[in-house]
């Protein structure tokens, strides 16, 4: 009987581990991440489910973008939330600006080819170092 209760505990214990483990092989989580695009955009990934958007070139906007980064093309922006499930990313702005990210093996994101704001730089994004 006692070692009837030791497999049951060391099953338990076996099965619990595996529960913890197994949702951590899956995807990587963008919570908390910097990505960049290959212009110098960002987008910051943050806990509650915000994102916020900084112009990698001031001056320069896609349609839809300008209004959102102050006149001097610098203020962050603030206005965009996201959603992960596994490997998809779920990114959408206030105004109506929507992209479906991918997690890549190797921690990047792709979208989809025309990118969010129907820029290409926004394909693609890698992880910020």
């Amino acid at each position: 009987m006692k070692s009837s209760a030791h497999q049951l505990a060391a099953s338990v214990a076996f099965v619990a581990a595996l529960a913890i483990f197994i949702p951590s092989c899956g995807a990587q989580t963008v919570t908390g991440k910097t990505y960049v695009t290959s212009e110098g955009d960002t987008i910051i990934f943050q806990a509650n489910g915000k994102a916020t958007e900084r112009n990698g070139s001031p001056g320069v906007a896609y349609a839809g973008q300008a209004i959102y980064f102050g006149e001097d093309g610098r203020s962050p922006r603030t206005d965009c939330t996201y959603s992960q499930s596994g490997k998809k990313i779920d990114l959408a702005c206030e105004e109506g600006a929507k992209a479906v990210y991918t997690v890549n093996a190797d921690g990047s994101l792709t979208g989809p080819p025309e990118g969010m704001w129907k820029h290409t730089a926004f394909a693609h994004l890698v992880l910020k170092k």
